[in-house]
């Protein structure tokens, strides 16, 4: 059973090395000699994680996902498919990630200064993210285990950790939103993948909505544990469902702090630009761990049908849909100028627009700057009937709430 995210480049990366799978085949090398260089790959990865050289990391772990994908393609080459090749594979792919997170580890125990610090909150990230990031395979031995098929992909596998595990090197700054991101899509991956072992075992072809409030409760305790060592959140107003959601947007942040406020049972689902999150697969995979994600492109013929179609099916679904109706991150923090496709939205939907003010996200993250801790809030407004608004209406509405109070120190 595979499931969405990098993993779904895996046969492009198998023809990729078909050349290697060739000659392997004709001089007879075992898969278990592929295993060995992939945790090879992993040990020089630690070496390069702990010395902070982020792009000897990257050629490392790649070394390391080629050592995981050849050992597989070789054996079904070879017809040498054994359950014990089975066993020798799984244990070089979890040997390969402890080594690592135990790279990253003295990485983050070096981030403080002079010597290291094994009890600053750098070590705390990557300790609390390596153990995350074995719930997935658990979760998949645990299905097999029963009789159900290995699962494998998800938003968060083998190669988004490898990519995570670069990214923290390169951007220490980072290392928060990093290891939340790491967290959450682990918990993420391994919650589908009991889900989807579930319905096969139960005889079930279809995933039922409490798979999806599960993994959307996961999700939200998650964040709300980062904004509390972001600055904290506090939230106002009353939460209301089958509405539209427009909120001011200036950060990456904005996303994260929305999951963390509304409660799981709004199972928030979050209009995405497509040509920004989906065009490049690390994106892909942050936006797909990080919540529900409606793709729309931001040109193009089609673009507001196929919206209006999933909109309409995500509120039937009692979900709730959360727009920026600015359609860009803001620079200087100001609220820009509203789009009016979201008052259309509402209209064609039948269902109220309800302003969302985010204050403070921006300088916890700014567009291109780096991560500092700040109080942040989100403030609910009252619902609208999108009949009587028009865009500057609704931005009017946004700023009115934004501007009530100034953010003060706050805590979840």
């Amino acid at each position: 059973m595979v499931m969405l995210g990098l993993y779904a480049l895996k046969p492009w990366y198998t023809r990729l090395l078909g050349g290697i799978i060739d000659y392997a085949v004709a001089q007879r090398i075992s898969p278990n000699f592929f295993t060995a260089v992939g945790v090879l790959g992993a040990s020089g990865a630690a070496m390069s994680a702990a010395q902070g050289c982020w792009l000897l990391v990257s050629l490392c772990l790649a070394v390391r996902l080629a050592g995981a994908n050849l050992d597989g393609a070789v054996a079904r080459a070879r017809g040498l498919e054994r359950p014990w090749g089975f066993v020798v594979n799984e244990m070089g792919d979890r040997a390969s990630d402890l080594v690592m997170f135990a790279g990253l580890l003295v990485w983050a125990a070096r981030q403080s200064g002079d010597g290291f610090d094994w009890s600053s909150m750098a070590v705390v990230w990557v300790l609390v993210a390596a153990l995350a990031a074995h719930l997935p395979t658990f979760a998949s031995l645990a299905a097999a285990g029963a009789g159900a098929t290995r699962r494998n992909g998800g938003p968060l596998g083998k190669t988004e950790r490898c990519a995570a595990a670069t990214l923290l090197v390169a951007a220490p700054s980072m290392i928060g939103w990093i290891c939340a991101t790491l967290i959450v899509g682990s918990v993420a991956t391994a919650v589908m993948r009991l889900a989807s072992a579930h319905r096969e075992l139960s005889g079930r072809d279809e995933p039922r909505p409490r798979g999806r409030l599960v993994a959307c409760t996961a999700r939200h305790q998650l964040w709300r544990a980062v904004c509390a060592v972001s600055g904290g959140l506090t939230v106002r107003g009353k939460q209301r469902s089958g509405c539209i959601l427009v909120a001011n947007h200036s950060s990456h942040a904005d996303t994260a702090v929305l999951l963390a406020a509304l409660k799981p049972s709004a199972q928030p689902v979050f209009v995405a630009a497509s040509d920004y999150w989906f065009d490049v697969p690390l994106r892909r995979f942050l936006a797909t761990s990080l919540a529900g994600i409606l793709p729309v492109r931001r040109s193009g013929g089609g673009t507001y049908a196929a919206l209006l179609a999933a909109t309409k099916a995500a509120l039937a679904e009692g979900r709730t849909v959360v727009l920026y109706p600015e359609g860009t991150r803001s620079c200087d923090g100001r609220i820009g100028e509203f789009h009016s496709g979201a008052v259309h939205l509402a209209r064609d939907c039948g269902v109220p627009l309800v302003p969302v003010a985010l204050l403070g996200t921006r300088e916890v993250l700014p567009k291109n700057g780096s991560f500092t801790r700040h109080p942040m809030q989100v403030r609910f407004g009252e619902p609208i009937d999108a009949a009587l608004l028009t865009a500057e209406a609704l931005r009017d509405e946004v700023v009115a709430l934004a501007e009530v109070h100034p953010v003060g120190q706050a805590g979840v």
